[in-house]
């Protein structure tokens, strides 16, 4: 069973919805923090998007550096990693996006890294200013599997 799991739910899913409401008219996101399991991935911490930050209400690019600096901190106080990546999306579409799927495909089956599962949350801002949150999670192809010529 593959299974995006969340320590301390609350404080988490809190500060995510937190960060949504703070950005009601551009998409705004963050990193996931935690730990990969047997089984998939346990989330412990998020990021905001950095004060450097592009957004508008249909795309945004982190701060690359300001995420990265709330990583190391992370990791040095609880041994959490980089697990994966949470998004808003204002209302449409209610679903990951095309560029969401790609993003996800690329960091699977980038070399440089070495994930055995990734995370991505999907945060809807809905009309009415409430925050829907979607857990989605890419596992690797099993090194299991082989292929036979046919």
């Amino acid at each position: 069973m593959i299974k995006l799991d969340f320590r301390a739910r609350t404080p988490v899913l809190t500060q995510i919805q937190h960060y949504c409401k703070s950005s009601p008219e551009n998409e705004t996101g963050g990193i996931l923090m935690g730990f990969q399991t047997a089984n998939g991935i346990e989330v412990v911490a998020a990021s905001d998007a950095g004060p450097n930050a592009t957004a508008n209400p249909g795309h945004f690019v982190r701060d690359t550096a300001h995420c990265a600096q709330i990583l190391a901190k992370e990791f040095a106080v609880s041994g959490a990693d980089y697990i994966g990546e949470w998004h808003s999306h204002l209302a449409t579409p209610a679903h990951p996006s095309a560029g969401d799927l790609l993003t996800l495909a690329r960091i699977m089956l980038d070399p440089d890294y070495n994930f055995g599962y990734f995370g991505m949350i999907l945060a809807i801002l809905t009309p009415s200013g409430s925050v829907r949150l979607q857990g989605y999670l890419a596992s690797r192809p099993s090194q299991d599997r082989r292929e036979y010529p046919h």
